[in-house]
């Protein structure tokens, strides 16, 4: 299988990326390689990745747009959805305590007490297939709708609609069709065979994968108060599907990870000192999302060096919190910048000390 010609004809057909889909695509079609699933099947099943990820092809969390922050957004699950801690988690949102039960079964690993284990690639992947071949989430499968017959385009997009049945009876059902039929092309153009191989999954060892590696990174800052997921704050807009930029952010490419590490530590020490609860909402701005919301062309975010933030439940507002930061600056301990905004402030590791009101 060409894989640049299959990111290729995605380009082509769905238009920018949110997601470089090199990683959640690739692990997706190694299973399917590994298989042997049907070019159509696997078809549908990239679709519903697709839509069910809002396009970032990574696994995520029911109603992660809902807040700013996970605190937040876990805040209104627990509030709003009966199922709690069994909402919707990986590619295609395993929901309910007896599929996690189904999962832990199937897999051999406990994912009923520890449920978040369904959001690491090497269990969201077999989840995700199995699910959708087996028929766990609906009790349809996807034999049920989908032949392997390479039909003419108008009736494998009937069999893609009627397959939404599989996930969630008819709802988008015909936008989510449409973008199967997308990845069937794709996976045409690229010579993917449905011949299954004998070879090892690529994602077995969950310490090299690239979240695993994340967490490492931020792990060995020492940080006192701020878990890794909190540096992968994608900014308010990314989750809005009336913004423009929704969709359009990324996580911080590998090789700028580095940057972040002055910016943890200082927000972490002024967490300290103010002895109050910090949320990060804006952190990495992929180029498009940045310039889809306005931002600055030099932007520190885009060198992941920079955080957004607000202080939980604080008396005392964003120009108290920056100079806050100035007195630490004054001692010598970073150089950046420091902005002030309405509800948040910006802070920076730049290297020169730079500040403004926003």
């Amino acid at each position: 299988m060409d894989r640049e010609a299959f990111i290729g004809a995605l380009v082509d057909d769905l238009g920018p990326l949110s997601q470089d889909p090199r990683s959640g695509c690739g692990l997706l079609v190694d299973e399917a390689e590994r298989r042997g699933t049907p070019l159509n099947h696997l078809a549908y099943i990239l679709a519903t990745a697709w839509w069910e990820t809002a396009r970032t092809m990574q696994p995520v969390r029911e109603a992660f747009f809902v807040a700013d922050s996970f605190e937040k957004a876990e805040k209104w699950r627990k509030k709003n959805l009966h199922y709690y801690p069994y909402y919707g988690r990986g590619f295609v949102q395993l929901t309910w305590k007896n599929n996690y039960k189904k999962a832990s079964d199937k897999l051999g690993q406990d994912f009923v007490t520890n449920p978040d284990l369904v959001m690491r690639p090497e269990y969201a992947v077999p989840i995700t297939f199995d699910g959708m071949t087996e028929g766990w989430f609906t009790g349809r499968a996807l034999d049920d709708y989908i032949d392997e017959i390479d039909d003419p385009d108008q009736k494998d997009l009937q069999e893609y609609v009627d397959a939404r049945r599989i996930i969630n009876g008819t709802d988008k059902a015909n936008t989510i069709g449409k973008i199967a039929l997308q990845f069937e092309h794709a996976l045409k153009r690229s010579g993917y065979a449905n011949a299954a191989s004998d070879a090892p999954l690529t994602f077995a060892q969950p310490a090299t994968t690239v979240a695993a590696r994340f967490d490492t990174h931020i792990t060995a800052l020492g940080l006192r108060y701020f878990k890794p997921y909190e540096f992968l704050a994608k900014g308010s807009a990314h989750g809005n599907p009336n913004s423009s930029a929704f969709g359009l952010n990324t996580d911080p490419p590998e090789s700028l990870w580095k940057n972040i590490n002055k910016t943890a530590l200082m927000i972490d020490e002024l967490r300290h000192r103010l002895q109050r609860p910090i949320t990060l909402s804006s952190v990495y701005r992929s180029p498009a999302y940045n310039g889809a919301i306005g931002g600055a062309s030099n932007s520190e975010h885009k060198q992941f060096r920079a955080i957004d933030f607000s202080v939980v439940g604080s008396p005392v507002g964003p120009v108290q919190w920056a100079n806050a930061l100035r007195d630490m600056r004054s001692t010598g301990i970073f150089k950046g910048g420091i902005g002030v905004y309405t509800t948040f402030v910006h802070l920076d590791t730049r290297g020169t000390n730079v500040d403004w009101v926003g």
